[in-house]
């Protein structure tokens, strides 16, 4: 049995799921939550929170973390972040997508840890879902930080195809339409039109 996860990378908030030992989809819980806030919060350079424990101390230290990196992972900008002891750490947005990434998949805290074991190399297979209107230089950044965070064989679906897929295996039929998606994200509000034709669907 294949072991996949599929992310749902928001700007805001990421949800996994995953197929766990039994072949059984699964919601992963992170800091006891499936809804896992976007943010990373540094007690030291080498030391960092993500999730919900990163949110809550980045509101008392701003100047300690980042959120909302994803709606600038294809730029090379740095942004300057002075952790809670003091040290200062230049981090690109791409460089925080690694690393929230790496504490989702091989985190001590992570569920997929203590479901395979060292998660590097034991995922068969990674779906991300990325806006529709990302630029390739955004959607490789995307993947070289899956990649760095110890995923393979990664695939990127746009959102609203993802939700198309997602509304099409709930009705479990085999019909050729068109379907009108609205993304409400937490960054931005996407349209898009998705056309489905013989199991294959096209933005």
């Amino acid at each position: 049995m294949g072991k996949e996860i599929g992310i749902d990378l928001g700007t805001t908030n990421t949800v996994v799921s995953y197929v766990n030992k039994s072949g059984r989809i699964r919601a992963l819980r992170y800091d006891k939550s499936e809804i896992i806030p976007s943010v990373l919060y540094f007690r030291t350079p080498d030391e960092y929170f993500i999730g919900s424990t990163a949110k809550k101390l980045l509101t008392q230290n701003p100047a300690a973390g980042m959120a909302n990196f994803k709606t600038s992972i294809g730029d090379s900008q740095r942004q300057e972040i002075f952790a809670e002891n003091g040290e200062k750490i230049s981090l690109r947005a791409r460089d925080a997508a690694k690393l929230f990434l790496n504490k989702i998949v091989q985190g001590i805290e992570s569920k997929l840890v203590k479901e395979f074991g060292a998660a590097t190399g034991c995922i068969d297979r990674a779906v991300i879902t990325v806006p529709a209107n990302f630029s390739s230089t955004e959607k490789s950044a995307v993947k070289n930080a899956a990649n760095a965070a110890g995923l393979e064989n990664i695939k990127l679906a746009a959102e609203p195809t993802a939700a198309a897929v997602a509304y099409e295996n709930s009705k479990g039929e085999d019909t050729e339409e068109i379907i009108l998606v609205y993304d409400f994200g937490g960054g931005t509000f996407d349209v898009s039109v998705i056309q489905k034709v013989r199991c294959a669907f096209e933005e």
